[in-house]
């Protein structure tokens, strides 16, 4: 089955040709798979072009309608990691659970049923430093002060800012390119001036990213990715 990547995200997708159709369309199955019907005659290499022309409408809808994540991750799954894009790999050589990136695969000790927890342990712990030292780097860069940083685990943000000063941060952004990591942190310190989301709270986040709505945009396509 053919791959292609959609915005960081890699999906596998089928290629139906239908003699009756006329033009070419994207379904996405109930399950979540993604097929291409071409007419009879049409170029195959067409498919990923189309593909890619429609990229986001095809990560909005299997947002929706794709299936649940497996409870068990297995070899050749992928795995993001600062938007790159690794291949599960279980390394009986890594005794104890443990996780180690090379060029092309992300490789996890311990036992083969618990690669999903060993992965998950490990980008949390990576976070709990790789992001408040990411997010104290562009606090000095705006002269800007939080009380504290707090890194975990929220279902429906990405990150917050109190009025305290106090600014948390989903570990789940580990998985993202750098560009959208930095939106979300200038986000949530341009909070420490503007406590809302009113026009000058987005004045001055465009002061910072002046392509912020581009990041936000690829933020929520990359949602289906980051979210399992």
């Amino acid at each position: 089955m053919p791959h292609i990547n959609l915005h960081g995200r890699d999906i596998s997708y089928e290629i139906e040709y239908r003699p009756r159709r006329r033009h070419p369309a994207i379904q996405i199955t109930e399950t979540g798979q993604v097929r291409v019907l071409l007419p009879a005659e049409w170029p195959t290499p067409d498919a990923e072009r189309i593909l890619q022309d429609k990229a986001t409408w095809v990560l909005r809808h299997l947002a929706i309608v794709g299936p649940m994540p497996p409870a068990v991750w297995e070899n050749g799954q992928p795995v993001y990691w600062l938007g790159h894009c690794y291949r599960l790999a279980w390394d009986p050589a890594l005794k104890r659970p443990s996780v180690v990136l090379d060029e092309e695969y992300c490789r996890v000790g311990g036992p083969a049923d618990a690669m999903k927890f060993t992965i998950k342990g490990w980008m949390r712990q990576e976070a709990q430093v790789y992001l408040p030292r990411r997010l104290g780097e562009w606090a000095e860069h705006l002269a800007l002060a939080p009380s504290r940083v707090k890194v975990g685990e929220y279902k429906t943000r990405w990150g917050y800012c109190r009025s305290d000063g106090l600014i948390a941060l989903n570990w789940r952004l580990m998985q993202a390119p750098q560009s959208i990591m930095d939106y979300v942190i200038v986000h949530e310190l341009i909070h420490l001036r503007h406590l809302h989301h009113q026009p000058s709270f987005w004045q001055s986040v465009a002061e910072v990213l002046p392509d912020y709505q581009a990041r936000r945009q690829a933020l929520r396509e990359w949602e289906p990715v980051l979210k399992w």
